[in-house]
C-alpha cells in the first residue's frame, strides 16, 4: 500500500547583515544581491523541478542542474536545502527583472513532459568551471547568474509546464505544484 506524498516548499532570502534567512511571501521584494533558496519537506523521495521567469519572459532553469551535488531524486525529509552547495546563500538576484515569478514542481516520480520542456532552459552558474566530469560555465540573469543571455524564443516554458501540470496531474497524489510571485523591481 502506497502512503500519501506529503510536500511543502518555502522561498527563503538569505539576509548577510543579520546571518538570517527570511521566508518569502506572495509579492515580497527581492533585490540584486539578495541570495534565495528553497526549503523542501517531503515525505519520500521526490523529483523536483524549480523554474524561473521574469517580467521580460526570460527563463531559467534553477534545479536540477547539472553540478549541484544534490539532484533529483531528492531525498525525504524536513528542511531539505535546495540550491544545498551554499549554506549561507543560494541562488543569487544577479540584475533587476521585474516580477519574478517561480514555479516548483515536486513528484513521486518522474514527469517526463517537464523534463522535456526544461531541456533547453539556461541554468544557473557562478562564472567559474564546476569541477566535475567537465567543465560547466553557464550564464544567467535573474536569480541565479551574472551576465544576460538574449531571452529565450517562443512560448513561455514556465507557463506551459503551470498550465500542463494543472491538467494532467490535477489533484492527483503524488504531484504537488506552487508558485511564487515576487518582485524584483528595475
Amino acid at each position: 500500500m502506497l502512503t500519501r506524498f506529503d510536500a511543502d516548499a518555502e522561498f527563503l532570502l538569505w539576509n548577510d547583515d543579520r546571518g538570517t534567512s527570511e521566508r518569502l511571501e506572495q509579492g515580497s521584494r527581492i533585490r540584486p544581491g539578495d541570495e534565495l533558496f528553497a526549503e523542501l519537506d517531503l515525505s519520500h523521495a521526490a523529483y523536483v523541478y524549480i523554474l524561473n521567469q521574469d517580467s521580460h519572459g526570460r527563463q531559467y532553469l534553477l534545479f536540477p542542474v547539472a553540478g549541484l551535488e544534490k539532484t533529483n531524486p531528492v531525498q525525504p525529509g524536513t528542511d531539505v536545502r535546495l540550491p544545498e552547495d551554499n549554506p549561507d546563500g543560494g541562488w543569487l538576484v544577479d540584475t533587476a527583472g521585474g516580477e519574478e515569478t517561480i514555479l516548483v514542481v515536486a513528484s513521486r516520480k518522474p514527469v517526463p513532459f517537464v523534463e522535456e520542456m526544461i531541456a533547453g532552459l539556461e541554468q544557473p552558474g557562478d562564472g567559474d568551471p564546476i569541477a566535475l566530469h567537465e567543465e560547466l560555465a553557464t550564464r544567467l540573469r535573474g536569480i541565479g547568474g551574472l551576465s544576460r543571455p538574449a531571452p529565450t524564443e517562443g512560448d513561455s516554458q514556465v507557463d506551459a509546464i503551470r498550465s500542463s501540470v494543472v491538467v494532467r496531474a490535477g489533484e492527483q497524489d503524488g504531484v504537488k505544484v506552487w508558485e511564487y510571485s515576487l518582485r524584483n523591481t528595475e
